[in-house]
């Protein structure tokens, strides 16, 4: 670990505040990508019922304030889905203590906890679905009163019921067969400049280890020369004690530069000539322990140059990385007859629906 830094550094160290909502993909790395997989439950057939439970770990790290859920169309097929108006459908969202690989065929040994009513027994139109490869999440519920989610309180349980004799309709919800849900990482913000105009990058060059026992790394490339580098991994890109991130820099003798990710841990990066350029990696062993699935870590690198300003550091841009799940995010359970107390899981794999939340997750 890193102790010494400029002594205008440290001293900002020392001094060391109603969220919009959002929308989130479960599985997220099928946000963009179809499933590749299409669903009859709940709207293949013209009545039926149909649950899923949803891994905590893939929805938020502690809590989530749910305001509505969407789902798309199977993106293979060619036709487009006719319009048709489902006399009564109601959705309900619970606690459940079943995970995904735990499920059970019985709908009832499913309810381990409170059920809440989102959407309440009443007419619900499907529109129409041209083809599209992937889907748009346009079969949407939205509701007024927010369901709260906690995950120290087990997992999600989503149950649609749809009364009525069964039968057989051309509207495939998008699903998927996953055994994991890898983890991803993203880049925000700019980084500062170097004197020498270096075209450098920071980066997670492994995103699909990021989860429980796999491996956090952060790479430098594309550097003039081996400048001193230290990575900085946090637990926040919004909040450094009382300081909002990201905190310019500018002030401090730094224009152009921002501390984008909260400094909880400082690592050493030693760079060496690959080639043309310099660069350099750090990865981090990360806990096996399943609950630190869906954890975010924030990272950025800052590089000491004299030449380039006043504060003699330059800071890149940020990286997000999110942990996934080893485990199956999802699984679906599904009967054509809303009376019968059994369904139906597909036993070859674990299979879902993807579904696009709104809400608030934290």
């Amino acid at each position: 670990m890193v102790r010494s830094l400029p002594l205008l550094f440290l001293l900002f160290l020392s001094a060391g505040a109603v969220q919009a909502q959002q929308t989130r993909v479960v599985p997220w790395n099928l946000e963009k990508t179809d499933g590749n997989r299409g669903s009859a439950y709940p709207f293949g057939y013209t009545a039926g019922r149909t649950q899923q439970v949803v891994d905590g770990a893939a929805l938020c790290s502690r809590t989530a304030v749910l305001m509505g859920l969407a789902l798309r169309r199977d993106g293979r097929g060619a036709n487009t889905y006719k319009a048709r108006v489902v006399p009564s459908l109601k959705l309900s969202l619970g606690h459940t203590k079943v995970t995904p690989s735990t499920m059970s065929a019985a709908f009832a040994s499913n309810r381990t906890g409170t059920m809440t009513v989102v959407y309440p027994a009443a007419s619900f139109h499907l529109p129409p679905l041209p083809p599209s490869n992937p889907g748009t999440f346009s079969v949407k519920w939205a509701w007024k009163v927010p369901f709260i989610y906690t995950r120290s309180k087990g997992n999600l349980l989503l149950e649609w019921e749809i009364p009525g004799p069964p039968g057989k309709s051309e509207y495939f919800m998008d699903a998927h067969g996953s055994r994991s849900m890898g983890g991803r990482a993203s880049h925000y913000g700019t980084g500062g400049v170097f004197a020498g105009k270096d075209a450098y990058s920071v980066t997670c060059p492994s995103p699909s280890l990021l989860y429980p026992g796999g491996t956090l790394s952060l790479a430098a490339s594309g550097l003039k020369k081996a400048y001193t580098a230290v990575a900085i991994v946090g637990t926040s890109r919004t909040a450094f004690g009382s300081v909002s991130l990201p905190f310019d820099l500018g002030p401090l003798g730094a224009p152009g530069n921002f501390l984008y990710a909260r400094p909880t841990f400082l690592f050493s990066l030693p760079l060496s000539q690959a080639g043309g350029s310099f660069g350099g990696s750090l990865s981090l062993p990360l806990p096996s322990d399943s609950w630190f699935a869906g954890a975010k870590f924030f990272g950025q690198v800052f590089f000491a140059d004299k030449a380039s300003n006043a504060l003699g550091l330059v800071f890149s841009g940020g990286v997000e990385m999110n942990l996934g799940l080893q485990a199956p995010p999802v699984q679906l359970l599904g009967n054509y007859d809303a009376k019968k107390p059994t369904g139906y899981m597909d036993g070859s794999r674990p299979t879902g629906l993807v579904i696009q939340f709104t809400g608030v997750f934290n």
